[in-house]
């Protein structure tokens, strides 16, 4: 963690504090040059810390009604479209050519605080909509490709073309640059790998430099500062362009290898209630997710829809080998098409069903893909086990008995009942009153006459609230399941 960078990171926000702008622009030169960055993972931090630096300044100049946010707002989104499309364009631009154009909107900025007196209109001129939303989308742009707020041109835009006057202008591009900052930071965001560790530590100082440079700047000449502050940046964007220009092709760094053939590849997945029927949209289905088993990388997420399938296939036809069993037209599946450059070895995880938090269960499955070879018809099975217990909440008075009702299927939402598909008689459900961690009652709960219902009086409890749980299972299946609801005893009227 280069220590160095940190402590320019607090020279950055006093340049903010002390100037009221101009100091982010010091951001890409530290973070290239200082810290040893890239171009681009330079760029994306910088936007970072403008944007939080500039939304602090907006924030005080808010409680001083020197924000106009209407057009703030206006200017913002029109900007913030230009930014984002300039944080993609960058991705396609050579460092050496950010870095050059970096150098100019310096010099640019350095022209511009020569020639800057502050104050010098107050007077507001007409509001140009056509313009505003011009120079909006070319701050945008500037600030997605090259990392800088653009004050020093939002700031002269909102003037002339805006109809605010100086003192709003400068308030309200300060939140303009803090939406402007965000939108090209998350253009960058999917394209670079950022250190998140070093660049909140770098933000933090910058902020803090902020505070700093703000109470320093009551015993500073601002005109003086300023000028010096301009000398400064032709120095630094002078040796920016030197470094570039001595910098040959012989010693840049090689071109990026060629994106490898990528072959489309249809995988089909199917979470299955063990010793039932596939997980279906009436119970929310389950949470699909392929992996690149070696790096981790998703490949592919979303949920399983559709019904639950053939009972009769499913649970009374012999099976043959090869026969289709859970892959009818109607079964619940998840289809996805993977990119794969070569062989791939993958991890494909089930978690449902998604409406039943407490019954949720997650199986997964290691295997190799080959690309170009579709896994369709019966597709990838992952067996999800346990039961669905479905247990509202309870109320009862102190010495009356409690009556504790559930409902059990199978994870998919099959019904249980003695002698059916899914016997109830196989299945065991008990009920445990417990207050305070300990156990006070423990109570069978037979089938109540009703499909899926198992219910069973406890004892009279004392007034309090209590936990109820209960269990099921059927080892034959390996099947087990924990539901848990508050059981609250009132006292007797």
């Amino acid at each position: 963690m280069p220590i160095a960078g940190l402590l320019l990171a607090v020279l950055i926000g006093a340049s903010l504090g002390l100037l009221g702008g101009g100091g982010s622009i010091l951001a890409v030169p530290i973070l290239v040059y200082a810290v040893g960055m890239t171009a681009k993972p330079a760029i994306a931090v910088s936007l970072l810390v403008v944007g939080i630096t500039s939304l602090i300044g907006a924030f005080r100049h808010w409680k001083t009604s020197n924000v106009d946010s209407k057009t703030a707002i206006v200017f913002g989104l029109v900007s913030m479209a230009g930014s984002y499309g300039g944080g993609k364009l960058a991705a396609q631009l050579p460092d050496r050519v950010q870095l050059t154009l970096f150098a100019a909107v310096m010099l640019a900025a350095a022209v511009s605080m020569f020639r800057s007196k502050r104050g010098e209109s107050e007077r507001a001129a007409p509001a140009r909509l056509p313009l505003v939303i011009a120079a909006a989308a070319g701050v945008g742009l500037l600030t997605g490709v090259v990392g800088v707020g653009g004050g020093f041109l939002i700031v002269p835009a909102l003037v002339l073309f805006g109809g605010l006057t100086m003192r709003r202008a400068v308030g309200t591009s300060l939140l303009v640059i803090a939406m402007n900052s965000a939108s090209g930071f998350l253009a960058y965001a999917g394209e670079v790998r950022i250190d998140w560790g070093y660049t909140l530590l770098f933000t933090a100082l910058a902020v803090a430099g902020v505070f700093i440079g703000s109470a320093l700047a009551q015993h500073v000449s601002p005109a003086q500062l300023r000028r010096g502050f301009a000398v400064f940046l032709v120095v630094v964007s002078t040796f920016v362009l030197a470094q570039n220009a001595l910098t040959s092709p012989a010693h840049a760094a090689p071109p990026a290898p060629a994106k490898p053939k990528v072959t489309p590849t249809v995988v089909v997945v199917r979470a299955v209630s063990r010793d039932a029927k596939v997980l279906g949209d009436a119970v929310g289905g389950a949470r699909i997710t392929i992996r690149d088993a070696a790096t981790g990388k998703v490949l592919a997420t979303g949920t399983q829809t559709g019904g639950t399938g053939d009972t009769k296939r499913i649970m009374q036809e012999p099976r043959t080998r090869g026969g289709v069993v859970y892959g009818t037209e109607t079964a619940a599946a998840y289809r996805a098409v993977l990119d794969l450059a070569g062989p791939t070895r993958v991890e494909i995880t089930a978690e449902g069903p998604l409406n039943y938090p407490q019954a949720m269960q997650r199986a997964s499955k290691t295997m190799l893909l080959l690309p170009g070879q579709d896994v369709e018809g019966e597709g990838v099975l992952l067996e999800i086990a346990g039961f669905i217990v479905d247990l509202p909440p309870l109320a009862a008075v102190a010495g009356q008995p409690v009556t504790i009702r559930a409902k059990v299927t199978m994870t998919c939402g099959c019904p249980t009942e003695p002698g059916g598909l899914w016997n109830a008689d196989d299945i065991s459900v008990t009920a445990r009153v417990l207050r305070g961690g300990t156990v006070v009652a423990e109570i069978p709960l037979p089938y109540a006459g009703q499909t899926s219902t198992y219910e069973a009086q406890g004892p009279a409890l004392e007034s309090g609230t209590y936990v109820v749980e209960v269990l099921a299972s059927d080892a034959d299946t390996a099947n087990f399941a924990r539901a848990v609801t508050e059981l609250v005893v009132q006292r007797a009227r």
